[in-house]
């Protein structure tokens, strides 16, 4: 008994001699190994990532080539990775991403300015009243100029922090494209809500007329359309006023399930119309449109998005779930 004892101590001794030994040449070469060694023919006791996957005929953990018993994910059971190894992991328990939907060789006639294809910005036609810098400043410009500054920083003041975003912008002269928030948008005006659930259901009646065509995977791009209501809230009306709307969305169909995620995007050019006035206070357009004839101010284009997840059943587009946003919520 005494000597089959010592066989064995001696035979745990060279095992761990061996591990160290692996473990010291990863060290010096700036790499540690995927997962602790585990020993042909041992069985580690306790808890270790990896526990109750098959074993190699020699009895060790069998790897993949990436160092990791889950096929190249280093995740445990529990979602975390004991490893370290962050970077260019995932989670194995989250299901793999839908294949990009493509276009159908031979796709079928567009459905309410809907048609199967891939997103590409349009072309939007914008007036413009003003000509940049057809005229020169003169010295009640300059007064202007200043009191219309006053007139911002006490918007903020307000609360009219992205109309004033806007209008900063126009005032610095570039006319480079900016962006709005549309999602915040949504949430704080009413009327822009209901621009966007009404494309949603727009694009989701001719996803579901496609889909009980028989179509699973395609994707779709709808034609700008200008937005059915103004905005109501003085920010948004300030911001980005009457503007146009289109979406894209990708579509997949699996059994009588649809699934589409889509994105609603907004365009707007940011300028001041001649004849017009601002609702909230009544001044004339032309106050502000005169800083771009004197080339002061520059108008440009501006646009946000917003994405949602719709899901329901083929030839039941009414009865919608939708998640995305700050309130996922079920069409009754």
């Amino acid at each position: 008994m005494a000597t089959a004892i010592r066989h064995v101590r001696e035979q745990a001794s060279a095992l761990e001699r061996q591990a160290a030994a692996q473990l010291d040449a990863s060290a010096a070469d700036g790499s540690l190994p995927a997962r602790p060694f585990v020993p042909a023919g041992v069985n580690p006791g306790g808890r270790l990532p990896g526990d109750g996957l098959p074993l190699s005929s020699a009895g060790g953990v069998q790897l993949d080539t990436e160092g990791s018993p889950f096929g190249g994910n280093p995740f445990n059971q529990e979602g975390q990775n004991p490893f370290g190894d962050t970077e260019n992991a995932v989670d194995w328990r989250i299901p793999p991403p839908k294949p990009t939907p493509e276009v159908p060789s031979n796709p079928p006639a567009p459905l309410d300015g809907f048609s199967m294809g891939n997103p590409s910005k349009p072309h939007i036609p914008w007036d413009e009243d003003y000509v940049w810098g057809s005229e020169d400043a003169n010295f009640g410009d300059g007064l202007n100029w200043a009191l219309w500054q006053g007139a911002a920083v006490a918007g903020r003041m307000k609360g009219l922090d992205d109309a004033v975003d806007m209008y900063d912008h126009y005032r610095g002269n570039t006319g480079n494209p900016a962006s709005f928030d549309y999602e915040e948008a949504c949430d704080e005006d009413k009327s822009i809500k209901k621009n966007v659930d009404t494309e949603i259901a727009r694009i989701k009646a001719a996803a579901d007329a496609y889909a009980q065509a028989g179509y699973s995977s395609f994707p779709m791009v709808g034609e700008p359309r200008e937005s059915i209501v103004y905005p109501e809230t003085e920010n948004w009306q300030k911001a980005i006023g009457g503007y146009q709307q289109w979406s894209s969305a990708n579509v997949w169909v699996e059994g009588d399930k649809v699934t589409m995620v889509v994105t609603v995007h907004a365009e707007d050019h940011y300028n001041f119309n001649s004849g017009q006035s601002d609702i909230a206070s009544g001044v004339p357009d032309d106050a502000n449109g005169r800083f771009t004839s004197i080339g002061w101010a520059k108008p440009f284009d501006s646009s946000g998005s917003v994405t949602r997840t719709v899901t329901w059943t083929v030839g039941d587009p009414g009865q919608a779930v939708i998640g995305g946003g700050e309130s996922d919520h079920s069409e009754r």
